[in-house]
């Protein structure tokens, strides 16, 4: 009898989790990615992914979407004391 109740994770150099598989396959592979500050810049659910962009102040400057093949972009722009001014 073959064992399906694993799941498998991985971790980058620094300890936080990246990859997320499960063995009998009813959920999908999570894969995510971090920059230099810790800032989520990808995430990958099956074909779900979303994609995101910094400021020098660590603010969410630009998500992207993709579900698979459309894409949903937000752009954020901030005044001088990082307060979200618009979001498109």
């Amino acid at each position: 009898m073959k064992n399906t109740n694993w799941v498998g994770i991985a971790y980058d150099f620094i300890g936080d989790v990246n990859f997320i598989a499960y063995a009998d396959t009813s959920m999908q592979t999570t894969t995510s990615q971090l920059d230099r500050q810790g800032n989520l810049q990808k995430l990958s659910v099956g074909n779900i992914i979303w994609d995101y962009s910094y400021n020098s102040k660590n603010l969410t400057e630009n998500e992207t979407l993709k579900v698979g093949a459309k894409t949903y972009a937000i752009s954020n722009a901030y005044d001088r004391l990082g307060n979200l001014k618009t979001m498109q």
